[in-house]
């Protein structure tokens, strides 16, 4: 009789735990609650892509001399940007430009320089007045050069060129597609330094003696490419 009563007992309590299980939802996947998560941050980056800045342009005219090249070069701050060649009627334009100050120096063989300040603003043609040049009365000289890699063997277009007097000015200049560079109307009675100086290869400076009046030296500059660097650059300009 006392076993039958605590079987009877142990049954009820059975029971009851069921019971108690249901009420609950003890061990229900179906009722389980889902917290957020709150480990992971949204997406809030702020960065923003480079803007793009529009160029601008510069046009111009030279007087035209028969048979005398002019060169158009834009300068800022003593920094050759870009370069040109007057047409055959005088005529120039230098498109790509950023928007900023420069000044333009308009140079020929045997005529003085002419520098002129432009102020260059996005999508739009900046217009210089006619210029005339005068031909120099002091006897000057000329220095003319191809800039090339030696290892390819190629051409350096648009690296800048600088060339140092005895004093220490300079002038620097752009080559052309072709590599050439020139310098125009240099002194004649001291010894001058030509500068080239390009990442990834070796810097060049090669002295140059006193040029009689009215001589133009030729010069061959091969640019020797640092260890590990590998390929041609041909563009020094951004």
């Amino acid at each position: 009789m006392v076993i039958r009563n605590e079987l009877a007992r142990i049954q009820l309590l059975m029971v009851l735990a069921a019971a108690l299980m249901l009420c609950f939802g003890c061990g229900s996947d179906d009722e389980s609650i889902v917290e957020p998560d709150t480990s992971v941050e949204p997406d809030i980056s702020t960065e923003k892509p480079t803007p793009i800045i529009a160029a601008g342009s510069l046009e111009g005219t030279v007087e035209k001399i028969e048979g005398v090249s002019v060169a158009i070069r834009v300068l800022q701050n003593g920094n050759a940007i870009a370069s040109t060649t007057a047409d055959a009627d005088g005529n120039y334009q230098i498109d790509n430009i950023a928007p900023g100050s420069y000044t333009i120096e308009i140079a020929a063989k045997g005529y003085e320089i002419v520098e002129q300040t432009v102020q260059i603003s996005a999508d739009k043609v900046a217009s210089l007045d006619r210029a005339v040049l005068k031909e120099l009365e002091v006897p000057v000289a000329h220095i003319q050069g191809i800039l090339s890699d030696k290892n390819e063997g190629g051409a350096l277009n648009r690296v800048r060129v600088r060339l140092v007097d005895a004093a220490g000015n300079s002038r620097e200049v752009l080559t052309a597609q072709t590599g050439a560079f020139e310098f125009e109307n240099v002194p004649t009675d001291q010894a001058l330094t030509v500068i080239v100086d390009l990442e990834g290869f070796e810097q060049q400076e090669i002295s140059i003696n006193p040029i009689p009046a009215g001589e133009t030296v030729p010069l061959e500059v091969a640019l020797v490419a640092l260890p590990g660097i590998r390929g041609l650059v041909l563009d020094q300009i951004a």
